[in-house]
């Protein structure tokens, strides 16, 4: 492979890489927007816990088919049939798993509709019995239906991936999110949290359903029925039931997560749920954006069997993922109070529920860097087709963690909701990363991370707890905001002294835009 090939593939990874991150920041700033009105709205009471609840059985669905994983799976073997048999054979491979998707994503939704009070009860035995629990079963059957548009955009979005055309799905969040802020708003205040039940379905109907049909046909993806050969179709549903059977991180987190507040009382699903969110923010935009954008690029490395390029590409991943988020945790530690508030203090939310919340958030901070790690190395395995191996390393770290959480929960209550989530993440990314490094040629991928772990925890660290002592001195929301940035501001200087990776490179970009668009004033 040429140099030239190499920079322009590494250019179209970055350009990919900064879609999707900026997707990411809009659709979390509006879902903080979201979550905001939601606290307003609904408080920490029994709606708060009925419509924290209410997503388990959506998220079964997704999960029972692989819909939040589905592009992993399918993008390898839908770019192989384009490449090796032209579109007439991806519209036949396309249009298998569409007619896979559809029959068993309604006749999972028509079950779990029909039996959605037995399956809540099973999934949270906690409010079984309880006013959350009515409600919760009122609004799931309002949300089971979005699943299938989320199934159906998942295999559509992996064709555009393969096709490397971000930006459809980049807006499919958005819209979303703007939807279930438009159900809260307007709905909210006279049907309560059914209200953002009804913009849940239509933000995923708009946003993923159609949007991605309408954007797929007009980036070149057809469909057609499947041909008597299944090969490819059987390759697929291979590569997906370990995502089917497995218990993947993302699902086991927030179920296990609501499942266990569910028996510490009303509300403690709720602010259980508002931390978390939180901690998805930064867990969305730094490492799902990474892992998305990154995967096809690992993955046309892995079939061409360039292994040192695949290495050194997750070690650029890694190294900078390490560097962004220490800091970002530690500040987030530091000042979770001011983040709640600043979040979601107004409404029905009011000062107790913001001590509530905050607890389990300075844990569950700590959890996106390791988070962040594993989406990526979870990513460079599937790459490397490996999806059983991942499927049982990730089922066997929260088989080992749900009895110990569970146990932080009963000792603890309350108090164990943070640390018992940090303890699952942490036992997760360190199976992936002892499994991954089991080959002498794989090491190259961990090269100067742990390094970079050391050196920032360091600095960043003394940083966040000198900011909080300075804040703690003069208090209010604008003296710790101010405090924060500064201290955040050193620690982004010694990263540019101590040449930090990817500190320069984002800090020459930003000068550059900024100075480009000075020189070209509208």
């Amino acid at each position: 492979m040429t140099i030239e090939s190499k920079t322009s593939s590494g250019r179209t990874m970055a350009r990919a890489t900064m879609v999707l991150m900026a997707s990411v920041l809009l659709s979390r700033v509006l879902g903080l927007v979201r979550e905001a009105l939601l606290a307003a709205r609904l408080g920490t009471g029994i709606e708060a816990d009925a419509y924290a609840t209410a997503f388990l059985l959506p998220d079964l669905v997704n999960t029972m088919l692989a819909g939040g994983f589905l592009s992993v799976s399918f993008v390898p073997l839908y770019a192989r049939r384009l490449r090796e048999g032209g579109e007439d054979a991806a519209a036949r491979f396309l249009g298998g798993v569409v007619l896979f998707l559809a029959a068993g994503g309604l006749v999972s939704i028509a079950s779990l509709w029909i039996f959605a009070r037995p399956a809540l009860e099973l999934l949270q035995p906690g409010l079984a019995g309880t006013a959350s629990m009515d409600r919760a079963v009122e609004i799931t059957r309002i949300l089971l239906p979005a699943q299938i548009a989320f199934l159906l955009a998942g295999a559509w979005n992996g064709a555009q991936y393969a096709r490397k055309v971000f930006w459809a799905p980049a807006l499919a969040p958005l819209i979303y999110n703007l939807g279930i802020l438009l159900g809260g708003w307007f709905l909210a205040p006279e049907i309560g949290a059914e209200g953002f039940a009804w913009g849940v379905l239509g933000g995923a109907f708009f946003g993923h359903l159609i949007l991605q049909w309408w954007a797929g046909r007009k980036a070149g993806v057809r469909h057609a029925l499947p041909e008597r050969d299944v090969t490819d179709l059987k390759a697929f549903l291979w590569r997906t039931l370990p995502l089917m059977l497995g218990l993947t991180l993302g699902f086991s987190s927030e179920f296990l997560l609501r499942r266990l507040a569910g028996f510490l009382g009303t509300g403690a699903v709720a602010e259980a749920s508002y931390a978390f969110r939180l901690t998805m923010v930064l867990v969305a935009f730094f490492g799902q954006a990474t892992g998305v954008a990154s995967y096809p690029f690992l993955v046309e490395l892995a079939v061409q069997e360039r292994w040192s390029e695949l290495q050194s590409l997750l070690n650029r991943s890694l190294q900078r993922l390490v560097v962004a988020l220490i800091p970002a945790s530690a500040f987030a530690c530091a000042f979770a109070p001011e983040l709640v508030r600043l979040a979601f203090q107004r409404g029905a939310f009011d000062a107790g529920a913001v001590a509530a919340v905050s607890t389990p958030l300075r844990w569950m901070v700590w959890s996106v860097l390791p988070w962040s790690l594993q989406i990526v190395l979870v990513r460079g395995m599937y790459a490397r087709d490996r999806f059983w191996t991942s499927a049982f390393l990730g089922t066997l770290a929260v088989l080992a963690a749900w009895p110990a959480w569970a146990g932080m929960v009963r000792v603890w209550g309350k108090q164990g909701v943070g640390p018992g989530l940090l303890l699952l993440i942490l036992l997760q990314t360190t199976v992936f990363v002892v499994a991954w490094r089991r080959s002498p040629s794989s090491q190259d991928a961990f090269r100067g991370v742990f390094r970079w772990v050391a050196e920032t925890l360091a600095v960043a660290v003394p940083a966040a707890l000198a900011s909080r002592w300075v804040a703690d001195l003069h208090p209010g929301l604008p003296s710790a905001v101010l405090t924060g940035l500064v201290g955040g501001g050193c620690v982004v200087s010694v990263g540019w002294w101590r040449d930090w990776p990817g500190i320069r490179d984002a800090s020459r970009r930003l000068g550059s835009r900024f100075r480009t668009r000075s020189s070209n004033p509208p």
